[in-house]
C-alpha cells in the first residue's frame, strides 16, 4: 500500500460516516423545526440534508431535498438561502452531467 493511502482510506470513512450522521441529526432537527413551523429551521435543514446526500453520491436525493429548501426560501424571502441552495443544485447538476441546467441555477 503507497504511503498515504491509510490515511485516505480513513479520511474517505471519515467523510462518509459524518455525512451519514448528518442525516440523522437533520432528519431530526427538521421533524422538530416542522412541528414549530420554523420555516427558516427546516429550509436550512433540507439544504443540509441535501449537501449529505450529495457527498454519498445520492444526486438525485440531494436534488430532491434542494428544490424543497430553494421553495422554502424562496416563500420566506431568504435570499442568502437561497443563493446558497441554487449554487449546491447547479453543482449537483452539473456532477450528474447537466450543464445547460447547472449554469442556469448558478445564474438566477
Amino acid at each position: 500500500m503507497p504511503i498515504g493511502e491509510d490515511t485516505k482510506s480513513r479520511d474517505i470513512e471519515f467523510d462518509l460516516e459524518r455525512s451519514v450522521l448528518t442525516l440523522g441529526v437533520k432528519g431530526e432537527a427538521l421533524a422538530i423545526d416542522r412541528e414549530f413551523g420554523d420555516l427558516s429551521g427546516e429550509g436550512a435543514d433540507l439544504s443540509n440534508i441535501g449537501l449529505a446526500y450529495d457527498s454519498l453520491g445520492q444526486t438525485e436525493r440531494a436534488i430532491e431535498q434542494y428544490t424543497q429548501a430553494l421553495a422554502i426560501s424562496r416563500e420566506i424571502g431568504d435570499r442568502q438561502l437561497e443563493g446558497n441552495i441554487l449554487g449546491s443544485l447547479g453543482n449537483a447538476y452539473s456532477n450528474q452531467g447537466q450543464i445547460e441546467r447547472a449554469i442556469e441555477q448558478q445564474t438566477q
